[in-house]
C-alpha cells in the first residue's frame, strides 16, 4: 500500500521485541507483552512488514524543507530505550545543535523544549498509548517554513476503538492501554465488558 505523501519510517522497542521473538521463538519477552507480540505476529504473517521492520534503523537524519531533522525512537545515547521525559531537568550531551530539531519518542510524553544549544526536543507523544494520564491521541505539528512546533490533543472514541481490538481478539491488556488515564503502570487486573 503506497503512502499518498512521503514518509520516513524509523523502528521502536517494540518492533524490535517482535522481530526478536519472530528470529527465535525460544527468545524470552518479557511477560507483559507476550500476548500483544504473539498476537502481532500472527496478524503479520504473510505480509511483507516483518522484512519492512527489519530493515528500519532506531535513528534517522533527514533534511527537510531546508531543516535538519533527527528522528530517534529513544535517544540519540540509546536509540532503543533511551527515555527523556518533560520532568528531566539535565542537560544531555546529545541535545540538538542550533537550528536543528530532535524528534524522539519511547516515553509517550509529549513535549516542546528549545535546548541551551539553540536547538529543538520535540515528542509527539502517542496516538493509541498514552502515558501522561490524558487519554486523547497527542501528536505535534511542525511548520518548518516558520520554525514553530505545537503540540496537539484530540478526543477519539475510545470505548468504540477498544470493543473494535476486543472484536479482532487483542489481548486485554494492549486494549486497555487506550484508556490508561494515570501515569503509572498499567494494571493488569481490570477486565473489560
Amino acid at each position: 500500500c503506497a503512502a499518498p505523501w512521503p514518509m520516513t519510517l524509523i523502528k521502536g522497542n517494540h518492533d524490535e521485541m517482535l522481530l526478536r521473538q519472530h528470529a527465535d521463538p525460544s527468545s524470552v519477552t518479557p511477560p507483559a507483552y507476550a500476548a500483544s507480540i504473539s498476537q502481532n505476529l500472527q496478524d503479520l504473517a504473510g505480509t511483507d512488514a516483518l522484512s519492512t521492520l527489519l530493515a528500519l534503523p532506531f535513528s534517522r537524519q533527514i533534511t527537510l524543507a531546508g531543516a535538519h531533522l533527527q528522528l530517534v525512537h529513544g535517544t540519540p545515547a540509546d536509540p532503543e530505550n533511551g527515555r527523556y521525559y518533560p520532568s528531566d531537568s539535565t542537560v544531555p550531551d546529545w541535545q540538538p545543535e542550533a537550528g536543528h530539531w530532535l524528534l524522539l519518542g519511547h516515553t509517550h510524553h509529549a513535549l516542546i523544549r528549545t535546548c541551551g544549544s539553540g536547538g529543538t526536543l520535540i515528542n509527539p507523544g502517542s496516538v493509541g498509548q498514552p502515558r501522561d494520564g490524558d487519554p486523547r491521541a497527542a501528536f505535534a505539528v511542525l511548520d518548518l517554513p516558520t520554525s514553530r512546533a505545537s503540540l496537539h490533543r484530540v478526543a477519539y472514541d475510545i470505548p468504540a476503538a477498544q470493543a473494535a481490538l476486543h472484536h479482532l481478539g487483542w489481548c486485554e491488556r494492549s486494549i486497555r492501554a487506550l484508556d490508561k488515564r494515570h501515569t503509572g503502570t498499567l494494571d493488569p487486573s481490570p477486565s473489560l465488558p
